[in-house]
């Protein structure tokens, strides 16, 4: 039986983490490697930790050749949320490395399959109520932001790779991702909470939103890469060359989401407390906020909280249907939101700590 080896790119990240972790569990896997711009950080034992850089094709080469790896997960991408003069950091990472890894993967001698943690975001327009994988994904003409355009481009590039050089591709499109080592949603949630900004809400919080645990969507990169594995002669179950959602499957208002890890953090506020604000305001008042940053920092920041995008996420339903991901890959999301929402408080209360 020959060995069957993993690379995750950008393993060393909250997601990465958590991919990692899932692999070095399962015995399908003979080895798991990572290969991170800084290999320091959330490392998991057991598995084999590399440096290297995306934006370096040879690098890239010159990895693949030294761990030899059956199947590829990459899932580097800078945060989604930065400022405007990341714009060049995503097109390098998102584009371009991307490009470069495919490039590499095609040559290789080793490489069978390939997974691309893909996002959400890549989805045209600002409202998506249950949207399924065949809508329109944003373009460099769309007016999403930066982000959401370069991980769009990637997203396809890898879909269209499929088949290249005998290469196995697929994409998966999580969700807002949250959970222990999380960087973004819980501690971002933290912060608000405790500056006040919980005794305020935007909009009606009638707009659904789907997340997904860490856990969950490590979970659904190794029932993809099991699917690829299997390689169905009739056609069933198609994986290969096709994108899929992933979310725990039970969305919620955002607010009612917000309020669950404020609540897990001490929160004892009610809602005839809080002061609902128009949606229609904060949307036309961040947008006035974005025009002046752009005039003052010449296009190179951005406001931190009132930010047109982050406006969307707050009034606008995000919802996403997993029906091809259950009946393809199997995957059946495990229903742990309470306990995933604490294992992340706990993770940031700790690094709060630790910063101060």
């Amino acid at each position: 039986m020959s060995e069957k080896r993993v690379l995750v790119v950008g393993g060393c990240g909250f997601v990465g983490y958590h991919i990692v972790n899932a692999f070095v569990q399962d015995s399908t896997w003979s080895s798991v490697h990572i290969m991170s711009r800084n290999p320091s950080r959330n490392q998991v034992e057991g598995a084999h930790y590399h440096s290297g850089s995306l934006t370096s094709l040879e690098q890239l080469q010159s990895l693949l050749a030294e761990v030899r790896p059956s199947l590829i997960i990459h899932t580097a991408s800078p945060n989604g949320f930065g400022d405007a003069g990341d714009e060049r950091y995503f097109q390098e990472v998102n584009v371009k490395g991307t490009q470069n890894l495919l490039k590499a993967a095609i040559a290789s001698d080793y490489v069978k399959s390939f997974i691309y943690t893909s996002s959400v975001e890549v989805m045209e327009g600002s409202s998506h109520s249950f949207l399924t994988e065949d809508a329109q994904m944003s373009t460099l003409t769309s007016r999403a932001d930066y982000y959401a355009k370069t991980k769009a481009i990637a997203d396809q590039a890898v879909l269209d790779a499929n088949e290249m050089g005998g290469l196995r591709t697929l994409c998966l499109r999580l969700a807002a991702v949250y959970g222990e080592r999380d960087s973004q949603a819980i501690p971002g949630a933290l912060e608000a909470l405790q500056t006040g900004r919980n005794r305020y809400q935007i909009g009606d919080n009638k707009n659904l939103f789907d997340s997904v645990s860490a856990a969950n969507a490590a979970r659904s990169h190794l029932l993809a890469a099991k699917a690829l594995l299997r390689q169905p002669e009739d056609g069933s179950r198609k994986v290969d060359g096709e994108a899929f959602f992933i979310t725990d499957g039970n969305p919620v208002p955002f607010w009612t989401f917000e309020r669950l890890i404020w609540s897990a953090a001490g929160d004892k506020m009610t809602p005839e407390q809080v002061t609902v604000v128009p949606a229609w305001f904060m949307l036309s008042l961040a947008s006035v906020v974005e025009w002046l940053y752009w005039v003052f920092t010449l296009g190179l920041k951005r406001p931190k909280v009132l930010r047109r995008q982050i406006m969307t996420y707050t009034c606008c339903p995000r919802t996403y249907s997993i029906v091809k991901a259950r009946e393809r890959l199997g995957y059946q999301p495990v229903d742990d939101r309470d306990e995933q929402i604490r294992r992340g408080l706990e993770w940031a209360q700790r690094a709060q700590k630790e910063a101060a």
